[in-house]
């Protein structure tokens, strides 16, 4: 639903932008030497690549990390240059320490104009919670986004799935869950994981890559415990474009939730950009994300929101600090924007 707004960042979603407050700290850097990048070839950074994600499937969370390091033979992960092999050390520190950690490998996504940093500089935040139950009222679809960096992101997504139980919400669509290109396989694994409730890191059941993640993990048991319904939605295989990815998502959406379960409500919990509904700015070649692509193919106005504009890390933007703006004003509760 397009409700006016001021928007802090250049994202066209059509609601809020989200600030969570937790008890978790951002640790600065200490100041250090800068160690150079070290060659490494592909062959050797794909072994462990493949070998961290193993073992944090495992919950070796160490090895997984630093464990990568020394078979890399680095000193820091500042030397490392693949963002694919950083982007997996900043997964397993993020879901062993509850930081949000950056990944410096990769570049910056694009700049947040001056204007709207302005805007976020005057604006006046409100309850989060109260703000969106409010509207969810109105709509049988809550979108909500994660910086996939961000644990706390999926914290509030809990407080969120449980604010909006008793307002008749009953479906949780993830696309974190394990993607099945057959419709039947994956209303079999969803009731299944729905029967027992035991987010698993391997085996025939595997859940997905991003519930190694205990807060994560943690935030599908208590929805399942609720008495939410899971539904995995995310494109599977390989050989597809970005564009041909949102489309798929949506269209798995459209047969597995909207058509499946016509009289439910469904919170989505999805990555970053998938849940605009308009062209994100800035992008060299832009195009409809799922979230628009399903508003327009059933006509359901969702409500969107966006919290991974004002996390710490907000998608690799490193002109300015959003977070720090906006956290200057903003009480002990999560706020919006």
């Amino acid at each position: 639903m397009i409700i006016p707004v001021k928007i802090a960042i250049p994202l066209r979603f059509s609601l809020l932008i989200i600030l969570t407050t937790s008890v978790f700290t951002i640790i600065p850097a200490q100041s250090t030497a800068v160690l150079p990048i070290k060659k490494i070839d592909n062959d050797t950074l794909l072994v462990a690549y493949k070998k961290s994600i193993d073992d944090v499937s495992h919950g070796l969370y160490l090895e997984a990390s630093f464990g990568m390091l020394k078979r890399l033979n680095v000193e820091s992960v500042d030397q490392l240059g693949d963002p694919d092999v950083v982007d997996q050390w900043a997964q397993v520190m993020s879901a062993m320490t509850g930081i949000p950690t950056f990944n410096k490998a990769k570049s910056s996504d694009f700049h947040v104009p001056k204007e709207q940093i302005a805007n976020l500089r005057l604006s006046k935040g409100a309850n989060a919670i109260d703000e969106i139950v409010k509207r969810a009222c109105y709509t049988r679809i809550v979108i909500l986004n994660e910086n996939h960096l961000d644990p706390r992101g999926r914290a509030f997504g809990l407080e969120v799935a449980q604010a909006l139980q008793p307002l008749g919400y009953t479906i949780l669509a993830m696309e974190a869950l394990r993607p099945y290109a057959d419709d039947q396989e994956e209303r079999r694994k969803m009731d299944q994981l729905s029967a027992d409730g035991i987010v698993r890191g391997a085996g025939d059941f595997y859940s997905g890559y991003y519930f190694d993640d205990p807060i994560f993990a943690d935030f599908v048991r208590q929805s399942l415990a609720m008495g939410y319904h899971p539904v995995s939605y995310e494109t599977a295989g390989r050989g597809y474009t970005a564009q041909e990815r949102e489309e798929k998502q949506a269209d798995n959406l459209i047969r597995r939730v909207v058509q499946s379960f016509p009289e439910a409500k469904i919170l989505m919990y999805v990555g970053e950009r998938h849940a605009a509904e308009g062209p994100v700015l800035n992008e060299e070649k832009p195009y409809l994300k799922m979230a628009a692509i399903l508003k327009a193919k059933t006509g359901i106005d969702p409500l969107t929101i966006d919290q991974a504009g004002l996390s710490p890390i907000p998608m690799n933007r490193p002109d300015v600090d959003l977070y720090k703006i906006a956290s200057l004003k903003a009480p002990k509760t999560s706020v919006i924007y």
